[in-house]
């Protein structure tokens, strides 16, 4: 075990400038069959299998305390206010989430759920007065056209455009429906989440708190749903939900550790790519024109993000050697009249 540990020093030490996006992609492949294992436990009562996450999640925050002697309790009743209505503001969140993830299409499901940093800046601009920049308002322009692609309002998209089986099956809708509102809920709480980092509290302690509170309305799920004997499938998928999502989530903090914030965060959508394979490969699915075209818009912020200096850079150079052509024809107008 020691062995292996120090030839993975090694190899963190070597490939030091990269092992952000190392991890990052990592992560995210791992939440991707995360998401794939909530998909293939449609059967089980969503509080019921929240509530198995739960435990698994506050078991996560407490070991991730321990090992870095994070105190997970404060004295300020102002804060502590605050985690707890972030933590409600989660527990809704996860709910949702499990709920559209059982019930829609994959490869969807997680596009949809990868519009919680275009919601986050938009609600920012809307209760932080933060300014974004060009980028930013046309990937949130971007995003907003493959959302309504993969939704197909009826009242945006006509109904002309005929529709298929799974666009006329009410559960996927649903499900579509409550992971836009879950990813809304998720943006509400990274607000909660700025307001904490500006007082310098780590952001395991606020999960800390929505773990519990998630444990406790789990509970009361399951009570109010009713509780159903596991079969040998499900119990495994079971377990894999639990260790995938701490698996996933601690290479994500290793991606955080060796990488710029910014830029690892770019990472997440590439679990979009990982997610329509697993729905095609291994569910059998294969998305409609529209909504694929969605999942390509949504994907496509990554591109805009990653080469937005080379974009912003080209059309500089064009709008410059353009007005360059408009003065020199001035010039030589004025020359010709003189």
């Amino acid at each position: 075990m020691g062995s292996l540990r120090q030839k993975i020093n090694a190899f963190e030490e070597k490939y030091q400038d990269y092992m952000g996006y190392i991890y990052g992609l990592t992560a995210n492949f791992l939440y991707a069959i995360y998401d794939y294992k909530i998909r293939d436990t449609a059967s089980v009562p969503t509080f019921q299998l929240l509530s198995y996450r739960a435990v698994a999640n506050l078991l996560m925050v407490y070991l991730y305390a321990k090992s870095t002697n994070t105190p997970l309790l404060y004295k300020p009743k102002q804060l502590n206010q605050t985690f707890v209505v972030s933590g409600i503001i989660m527990v809704g969140s996860n709910y949702l989430a499990f709920y559209g993830f059982q019930r829609a299409n994959l490869s969807e499901a997680i596009a949809l759920y990868q519009l919680i940093p275009v919601i986050t800046l938009i609600l920012g601009g809307i209760f932080l007065k933060e300014a974004s920049d060009c980028t930013q308002s046309f990937v949130t322009v971007l995003s907003i056209i493959g959302a309504v692609l993969i939704l197909k309002p009826p009242f945006i998209i006509s109904s002309n455009v005929e529709a298929s089986e799974e666009d006329e099956n009410p559960e996927r809708t649903l499900g579509n429906i409550a992971l836009l509102i879950s990813a809304t809920f998720f943006a509400i709480s990274l607000l909660f989440s700025r307001k904490m980092a500006v007082q310098k509290v780590d952001p395991q302690v606020g999960m800390f708190y929505s773990s519990i509170i998630l444990c406790m309305v789990s509970a009361l799920g399951v009570m109010s749903q009713g509780y159903r004997s596991l079969d040998g499938s499900e119990i495994v998928n079971v377990v894999w939900i639990c260790f995938l999502s701490y698996v996933a989530h601690s290479f994500f903090l290793k991606a955080l550790k060796y990488g710029d914030a910014g830029k690892v965060s770019l990472t997440t959508y590439a679990e979009i790519p990982f997610g329509y394979a697993l729905d095609v490969m291994f569910l059998g699915h294969v998305p409609e024109l529209l909504s694929t075209l969605g999942v390509f818009l949504i994907f496509s912020c990554l591109f805009v993000q990653i080469l937005k200096n080379q974009i912003f850079k080209y059309f500089r150079e064009k709008f410059q050697k353009r007005n360059a052509k408009l003065t020199n024809s001035v010039e030589m107008k004025e020359v010709l009249l003189n």
